[in-house]
């Protein structure tokens, strides 16, 4: 709106805290605008141009028609001649479906009522049109319902439900059924002793197995550099270098390196930190530079 459309008292349609609400004009600010009631809220506000109103409230509501609910038709017949012809079958189905609920339910009976099913029907069971598959199926789980519950009565009357009253039971019958009785009963017996024989079989087995892996798997311990270079310090009897140990060791087959390119500093170094740790226990004394004796 424009400023010289605005009156002092006139109600106007302006957007307030980002909401359209109405507002009745007041009075001009001071600080420019003009001051302003909330007509919902009843707070103050003030208008501070003109371009915040939008229209005139009055004039609105009297152009507006008032608005009266226009509720849809109960009856089915006024839905389907309302609705427009995109959404009349929709209605059709509708009007169907209430029906059905009055009177019950209704099937076709050229379609079978079992839902999912698409054969042909050949009879009708309770109003309800049957193909021949849905009519065995329907069979067999009543034949199944039958023998649960037989199941449930006390004996000797499940038999008597199936059976024609005044038929006893044939003599022969009676031995067939109690000679097949016994050689089941023999079978599991069977059964039930053999697996303790085949079991302490396997245990003797387990049990005689490690034995004799025990006895094949024990090998002769291998000498180590220092036991090796102790027994020939103690043979020689005199002071011997790093490498004339390693030398005499393999000589005498006593130890030979894994293929290390320095065994003799290995074997210095062992030596020594045994003289080191050990002191009076140790094996070897080291007399000279680069020489050791047996201590014994």
């Amino acid at each position: 709106m424009k400023k010289d459309q605005v009156q002092i008292g006139g109600t106007y349609v302006a957007k307030i805290s980002g909401r359209l609400a109405t507002v009745q004009i007041d009075a001009e600010s001071r600080f420019g605008g003009w001051d302003a009631t909330n007509v919902s809220t009843h707070r103050k506000v003030r208008i501070k141009s003109a371009q915040r109103l939008r229209r005139d409230a009055a004039t609105l509501a009297s152009t507006e028609a008032p608005v009266v609910a226009d509720l849809p038709p109960q009856d089915i017949d006024e839905r389907i001649a309302v609705a427009p012809p995109s959404i009349v079958p929709y209605e059709q189905r509708r009007a169907h479906a209430e029906a059905a609920d009055d009177d019950g339910p209704r099937y076709d009976p050229s379609r079978c009522a079992t839902k999912r099913c698409r054969g042909t029907p050949v009879m009708t069971y309770l109003e309800r049109p049957l193909c021949q598959a849905c009519w065995e199926r329907h069979c067999r789980e009543e034949q199944s319902s039958e023998v649960s519950e037989n199941a449930c009565l006390p004996a000797g009357t499940a038999d008597d439900a199936c059976r024609p009253t005044g038929e006893p039971e044939a003599p022969e019958q009676e031995n067939e059924m109690s000679k097949k009785m016994s050689t089941k009963k023999q079978s599991t017996k069977k059964q039930t002793k053999a697996p303790p024989v085949a079991a302490k079989a396997k245990a003797e087995k387990k049990a005689a197995a490690p034995k004799a892996k025990a006895t094949t798997d024990q090998k002769p311990k291998r000498v180590s550099a220092l036991d090796a270079a102790a027994v020939v310090l103690k043979k020689a009897g005199k002071p011997m270098r790093a490498q004339e140990l390693i030398a005499a060791m393999a000589e005498q087959n006593l130890w030979t390196s894994p293929g290390g390119k320095t065994p003799h500093a290995t074997l210095y170094a062992a030596m020594m930190r045994e003289e080191r740790e050990k002191k009076g226990e140790a094996r070897f004394k080291k007399v000279d530079r680069g020489q050791f004796a047996f201590n014994g």
